[in-house]
């Protein structure tokens, strides 16, 4: 886990520092890219908050979506990720950077993981890729 500032008896993690991801616009695709696993063993409550910087070469209907999942791996399959979604959030070409999205992580399990997926819509965007950067922090309280 990445180490946090203290603020009072919260703590703040950078999940993702600030990050450009770059998309194939082609019509109906879907695309995704999964990131490492954190852990949240001993996490209470939690808010998750997306920080959007930059939104280009969305066209009507594309969007991307931040997945946040509860995530475990075992000793006897370390090569599998066993997931669940437990909220997302959205993107689209009407996104106004900057902007902040939060929202509470309601359930959480031993561990956690972003997935981030591009969905083009039917107008393919030939000329220049989809991009949009942010970050994403964890505000959490352990027990």
């Amino acid at each position: 886990m990445r180490r946090g500032i203290l603020d009072h008896d919260a703590t703040v993690l950078e999940l993702l520092r600030r990050r450009t991801f770059s998309f194939w616009a082609r019509a109906s695709t879907l695309q995704s890219v999964t990131l490492p696993l954190f852990d949240t063993r001993d996490v209470t409550s939690a808010v998750v908050s997306l920080a959007i910087a930059e939104v280009s070469g969305f066209t009507t209907g594309s969007r991307v979506r931040l997945w946040v999942e509860n995530a475990v791996q075992t000793a006897d399959e370390p090569s599998v990720v066993f997931a669940a979604t437990a909220l997302s959030f959205q993107i689209q070409s009407t996104t106004v950077p900057p902007t902040l999205q939060t929202a509470a992580w309601p359930v959480l399990g031993p561990g956690g993981r972003l997935r981030v997926e591009w969905q083009q819509g039917s107008t393919e965007n030939n000329f220049v890729p989809a991009t949009v950067t942010f970050a994403v922090f964890l505000t959490l309280r352990r027990g």
